[in-house]
């Protein structure tokens, strides 16, 4: 999996997920049709041109969150919702028709090209969102030549053309920029926010909309000379520095709107106007996004900072609890008045028997679990080597020819060295999940372990006949294991494939989500839609050596437990209440509970024992 965290609505990095196609087709419609009636709204008296598309920034933005695959969920509404908005203002049916058929290939055109260039959020860098505004002005420059409006205008004057082009293609850019923007960051928008801000927070937000609804009248809607457009920049970069993103593109949506309906401009002049609010959004979205840029960095090296402290601090009393000892330390009474302090240690011999009993059956239970799904690892070795294999007698061919093509030789060449990179990333990630070692602790993304595993996962639930899905949120970077955190989540998916034996293929279906329960906790949740679980066993399902299977060992769940508790966070098990079980769990993204002493026995993950 790469390093980036990707949004759409079958996995979406907190992307809405439409639970069926007919209700995607009709919510999709209904967002194009209500962005086209305002843009119609929007138009210059006597114009087919208007300042403004929001249903560009709507399409792009639903694209945007949603897998290529289920693009066609997005753009099969759009020819009847389009012909719907439009069909009242006298155009003929076949250039609506042509209409929609251009705002999807220009909407899918910039999407691709986003895609090509891997930026999945692009608020999550300065460098991201710099590509992202260059493929929304380029894009519509580009495709907009071929838009009805520019074709039909073309016999008319060159002048009236080239107007029409740039009003056009900067009426999308700036859609897609405002209104576009917006959305995105609304699908990709947290869960738990109105917790993590003050009552006082809130008093600013609202003298900031205050100073933002005045600055645009006196500027805007008064069409006064005397008062200076530049005067709308500063409740903005207020709002970029304090707020962040989010808040700015849903203020620059409305005063873009607003600009755009209350602005008393001819026709020809509409170009300004559109070039100033680009410049607006552009300057507070890069202050928005670089302030976020930076604060994500201060979070982390901060986080190091206090990991990398707490483990300083914490050497000796690890190094204690190894050794199954106990620090203790007291004052004496004495009657000087210097004060006399005992330090010792105190030794419990009488866990170490239990402790390599344990680390055995954690060794086996590993070693079970990766049993499991060997013939799935096999399958994914045997896919790359066979490749490395084809290509290589594809080689020998081409170099006993004359001439050698050196192009297709090197193109040879660097498919065997993907395939064998391939290869040697899948044996190590089998030999780090037999491997032992202590718990240690490194930033990471929980997506990317997510991932690994559903990729590792993937033949296995062929196997089985087990859709297996993901869907992920937009998290901050958790101090973990990523080795520990992926047997964890191998023990729960496994868990849920086996509780759907015996089902119709219909029902075989895991879902694995991932979000924060509040401003630093990371949950990840396992759904399967199996038989459930008893609800007398619930409460044990976690204990070692309990086990509700025929041939079951009762520790993977046991092991889980022993990991997520040595991250400080916990685990637990429910059932849903229309069909089948989640096995959830988490952990606080900044490790504040991480390695905290336990005066009882405890395994090599610091976590405690039966």
């Amino acid at each position: 999996m790469s390093g980036k965290v990707t949004w759409n609505s079958d996995h979406a990095g907190s992307a809405v997920r439409i639970p069926t196609a007919a209700a995607s087709l009709a919510l999709c419609g209904l967002l194009y049709y209500l962005a086209a009636g305002l843009e119609l709204a929007l138009r210059l008296p006597d114009s087919t041109v208007a300042a403004l598309s929001p249903q560009q920034g709507v399409l792009v933005a639903l694209l945007m969150t949603t897998r290529y695959r289920r693009w066609w969920l997005i753009a099969l509404p759009v020819l009847p919702a389009h012909l719907a908005a439009y069909w009242d203002i006298g155009v003929p049916p076949w250039q609506l028709a042509w209409q929609a058929a251009h705002t999807i290939v220009l909407t899918i055109g910039i999407v691709a090209a986003l895609r090509w260039l891997g930026i999945a959020n692009p608020f999550e860098s300065l460098r991201e969102f710099l590509l992202y505004l260059l493929v929304i002005l380029l894009g519509p420059a580009l495709l907009n030549i071929g838009s009805p409006g520019v074709a039909l205008a073309t016999g008319a004057n060159l002048d009236l053309t080239t107007l029409t082009w740039q009003a056009e293609s900067l009426s999308s850019a700036l859609g897609i920029l405002t209104w576009g923007s917006c959305i995105i960051l609304g699908l990709l928008f947290a869960a738990g926010w109105p917790g993590q801000h003050t009552p006082a927070r809130y008093i600013e937000a609202l003298l900031v909309a205050a100073a933002l609804s005045a600055s645009c009248y006196l500027t805007i809607g008064a069409a006064s000379q005397q008062v200076p457009l530049v005067l709308v920049f500063v409740p903005l970069l207020w709002l970029a520095i304090r707020f962040g993103s989010t808040a700015t593109a849903v203020a620059l949506a409305l005063v873009a709107t607003f600009a755009a309906a209350a602005a008393q401009i001819p026709q020809d002049a509409v170009v300004d106007l559109q070039m100033f609010l680009i410049v607006l959004a552009f300057t507070s979205l890069v202050v928005a996004v670089l302030g976020e840029e930076r604060q994500r960095e201060a979070q982390t090296a901060s986080a190091r900072a206090t990991l990398a402290k707490r483990q300083s601090d914490e050497r000796i009393s690890l190094i204690l609890r190894a050794a199954r000892d106990a620090p203790h330390e007291r004052d004496i009474p004495h009657d000087t008045d210097a004060a006399l302090r005992t330090i010792g240690t105190m030794t419990d011999r009488s866990s170490r028997k239990d402790l390599r009993t344990n680390r055995n059956l954690e060794r086996f239970a590993s070693l079970a679990m990766v049993g499991q799904i060997t013939a799935s690892i096999a399958h994914e070795i045997n896919q790359p080597l066979a490749a490395i294999h084809h290509n290589a007698e594809a080689g020998l061919l081409l170099l006993a020819g004359r001439p050698v093509d050196r192009t297709e030789l090197q193109e040879i060449f660097n498919d065997i060295r993907g395939d064998n990179r391939r290869a040697v990333e899948l044996i190590d990630q089998l030999r780090e999940l037999m491997q032992e070692h202590e718990l240690r602790l490194d930033p990471i993304d929980i997506n990317e372990v997510v991932g690994d595993v559903v990729e590792l996962l993937r033949v296995e639930s062929r196997r089985r006949h087990i859709q297996l899905e993901a869907r992920y949120a937009k998290l901050p970077v958790l101090l973990g294991d990523y080795v520990r955190l992926q047997q964890v989540l191998l023990n729960l998916i496994l868990n849920a494939m086996d509780a759907m034996e015996g089902l119709p293929e219909s029902r075989r279906r895991i879902v694995i989500h991932t979000s924060r329960s509040d401003a630093t906790h990371i949950q990840v949740r396992v759904v399967d839609r199996g038989k459930g679980i008893d609800p007398d066993n619930l409460p044990k399902i976690f204990d070692s050596f309990f086990t509700s299977k025929q041939h079951g060992m009762g520790i993977g769940l046991a092991i889980a437990r022993s990991i997520v508790e040595a991250h400080g966070g916990r685990i637990w098990a429910r059932n849903n209440a229309d069909m089948g079980a989640t096995l959830a769990f988490e952990i606080d993204s900044v490790g504040s509970k991480v390695m905290m002493p336990y005066p009882g026995p405890t395994d090599r993950y610091g976590a405690r024992l039966n």
